[in-house]
């Protein structure tokens, strides 16, 4: 089942990409090169829900969800985070390989959305719980993720913006509650971290350093305890800011910017307390 889908994907960019080389400077070499990153890193997606939720099911009639709290609903921030990190990659791709910038990332965020819409469809027929099933909100969530990038290309103002994963293995995770750790949601942080320098314009502020907020949920696989959710505001190191120049560190720091390297933050829900690194 999931090499079927692995092959939608690998068909889809390599054919639209092969068409975008009909107008663009781009070698079939970089064109086959680009395709093989997003078309690799979307089906080890579908193949890792395969064996995750998938494998052991049996299916049922196609049906929606009506989108219960699964995961205290962090697993929203999951698939925006996801499908946007995967058309950013696959747009840097593409750019290296001579693309130009609004074409590439059309085609890398069609992909990606057609990833994990795949995933919904095929969730649509798994009755395994409250993970399962079409999800309207976990497919708004999709186009919201990547839609983002997109904007990214047309208003240069949201460039100032990064939707980062920082990621800590949780307490549930060390006592068993989870089988794969790409399951737990409670070892994930997400932040929204912003360009504090460009809106300052100022000389005196680091260019390096950034601000956020970020969240997380606790709590949410152990039936016997009450789930809650962690709010956090602080610094956040902005790797583009550092003074280092190259093309290759460009590309770096562009990957890397979609996850948090811990630093100093303050939890503010749902109590006051310093982290001194917090991922």
């Amino acid at each position: 089942m999931y090499r079927r889908f692995y092959a939608i994907l690998l068909a889809f960019v390599c054919c639209v990409g092969s068409a975008a080389r009909a107008q663009d400077s781009v070698s079939a070499w970089g064109i086959t090169a680009a395709s093989a990153i997003p078309a690799t890193a979307l089906g080890a997606a579908i193949y890792q829900n395969y064996m995750t939720f998938w494998k052991n099911e049996h299916t049922v009639p196609f049906y929606f969800s009506s989108d219960p709290p699964y995961a205290y609903h962090n697993d929203k921030f999951g698939h925006a985070y996801y499908t946007g990190f995967a058309t950013s990659l696959a747009k840097e791709a593409y750019i290296l390989a001579g693309m130009d910038r609004k074409k590439a990332v059309w085609i890398s965020a069609s992909a990606a959305l057609l990833a994990q819409t795949l995933v919904e469809i095929e969730d649509g027929v798994r009755d395994a719980g409250p993970h399962t099933g079409f999800s309207p909100g976990d497919e708004i969530a999709n186009v919201l993720g990547a839609s983002f990038q997109i904007g990214k290309e047309y208003l240069p103002y949201l460039r100032n913006f990064d939707f980062k994963l920082g990621f800590y293995p949780s307490d549930s995770y060390y006592e068993g509650a989870y089988d794969d750790i790409l399951d737990d949601n409670e070892s994930r942080y997400y932040w929204m971290s912003y360009n504090l320098s460009d809106a300052l314009a100022a000389d005196w502020y680091p260019k390096w350093l950034n601000v956020g907020i970020g969240h997380s949920v606790k709590d949410i696989s152990q039936s016997w305890k009450k789930p809650y959710t962690e709010a956090f505001v602080g610094f956040d190191l902005n790797l583009r800011g550092l003074p280092i120049e190259g093309k290759a560190w460009t590309v770096i720091a562009e990957i890397l910017s979609h996850f948090r390297i811990p630093f100093p933050a303050l939890q503010i829900a749902p109590i006051v307390k310093w982290r001194w690194l917090q991922p």
